[in-house]
């Protein structure tokens, strides 16, 4: 019964030759392993762009706070400093926006004025994007 089953299942892959059949096999079998090597590979560079991005920023991120007009600005809680030198920052760069803390995370500097005093958010979606 499974036989007359198979039969009626496929009936245009059963009048192809037999030489056709095994080079369809294999061309949907290598079709398969292209696509999930290919996504493997995407995948790969995907995590390696990121972490390449995240670690230019952290550099970025040390070049600048050891600036010492900012250690100042910082030590001294100058935001009007602090301001001017992140808009310099942002104006000179590539940088999306600035944001200065202080050791303990707070926010000393940032474009949105409503958010300085409030602690940083390290976990924020999209923050490297």
């Amino acid at each position: 019964m499974s036989y007359q089953k198979n039969k009626k299942l496929f009936p245009f892959f059963r009048q192809l030759a037999f030489p056709l059949r095994i080079f369809l096999l294999i061309l949907v079998v290598s079709v398969f392993i292209v696509a999930a090597l290919a996504q493997y590979l995407s995948a790969s560079f995907e995590d390696y762009l990121a972490s390449h991005v995240r670690d230019m920023a952290m550099n970025q991120a040390k070049i600048i706070a050891s600036n010492d007009s900012i250690i100042a600005a910082v030590k001294n809680r100058d935001y009007k400093r602090l301001a001017i030198i992140a808009n310099k920052l942002q104006r000179g760069t590539d940088f999306d926006y600035v944001v200065i803390g202080d050791r303990h995370s707070i926010r000393l500097y940032h474009p949105n004025p409503e958010k300085i005093g409030y602690p940083m958010q390290f976990t924020k979606p999209g923050a490297l994007e």
